[in-house]
């Protein structure tokens, strides 16, 4: 078992790569980032530790934790987190039995991700829905499209 005095220190980590992550997302085309501190992120984490050890508390923790994770990404977009702690526990609970058998982890996981996804919410500054894709911005930037052209012709 780690120390516990290296959990900050990997949070800090982890928080670092949710920044970047963020920062390096367009949301229906409009730069975001993250404006949560890391203060409340460590202290979501150790209540979440914590809350562990009432079995089924850790879902409440996870879906409050959720909800600030969106109200903290800044940008001309409003991104919420509408489950409830009721609906994660059940869904982890049916997805842990799900997973008793090796053959159907592939379906469990897919169930689980695409119900997280459907409860998140992304709308524009101005209250209007705005569920587009949400893209990775590129690293480079577009190809030119004579150089498609081309790799369109040589495939042919």
């Amino acid at each position: 078992m780690r120390p516990l005095v290296l959990i900050p220190i990997n949070l800090l980590l982890y928080f670092m790569v949710l920044r970047w992550l963020i920062a390096s997302l367009r949301l229906n085309g409009a730069r975001v980032s993250f404006d949560g501190s890391y203060w409340p992120y460590l202290g979501y984490y150790l209540f979440y530790l914590v809350s562990i050890l009432s079995i089924i508390g850790w879902a409440w923790v996870m879906a409050a934790w959720l909800r600030w994770l969106g109200r903290n990404i800044a940008g001309d977009v409003v991104v919420s987190f509408s489950g409830k702690g009721h609906e994660i526990l059940w869904r982890c609970f049916v997805g842990l039995l799900g997973t008793l058998c090796v053959i159907p982890i592939p379906w469990m996981m897919a169930w689980l991700t695409k119900w997280f996804m459907s409860q998140i919410t992304i709308e524009h500054g101005t209250g209007q829905a705005a569920m587009d894709i949400i893209q990775i911005e590129p690293a480079v930037d577009e190809l030119p499209s004579e150089w498609l052209k081309q790799q369109d012709k040589g495939s042919t």
